[in-house]
């Protein structure tokens, strides 16, 4: 597997996973770097999971969005999510960060648990609009 950061190429993929999803689409304006601040990993040249980070002016980096090829079905895919999580960790030390910070939902918590995060069992993710 290999993880590389997302590339402007990569957003049509990114975007074709959220229709197949029936997910809002994420508007690029919203998206760290346009959408390109970020990783996705493959396997045999094949995209499997990506993930966005953002970066800011203190020594906290936030990991979000992070989603799947629903057609993946290959059972490396938990590891690849995995690896995602991983080397968003180390890109994000290497930047500087000391701490990460995500909201994800509550069926992958054990996960985060897993691979050291600190996990809140209730949590309220709210989100305005206000142009």
């Amino acid at each position: 597997m290999q993880a590389r950061k997302i590339t402007e190429k990569d957003f049509e993929t990114i975007m074709s996973w959220y229709k197949k999803r029936k997910w809002p689409l994420m508007s690029r304006e919203f998206l760290p770097d346009n959408g390109k601040s970020g990783l996705i990993i493959s396997h045999n040249n094949i995209d499997i999971v990506a993930g966005f980070i953002w970066f800011t002016n203190s020594k906290v980096a936030w990991f979000g969005f992070p989603i799947s090829d629903p057609d993946y079905k290959e059972s490396n895919k938990s590891e690849a999510i995995d690896m995602l999580i991983m080397c968003s960790e180390q890109v994000c030390k290497d930047a500087g960060s000391k701490a990460m910070f995500t909201y994800q939902g509550q069926g992958s918590t054990e996960r985060y648990e897993k691979l050291g995060w600190n996990v809140k069992e209730k949590a309220t993710n709210m989100l305005k609009i206000i142009n």
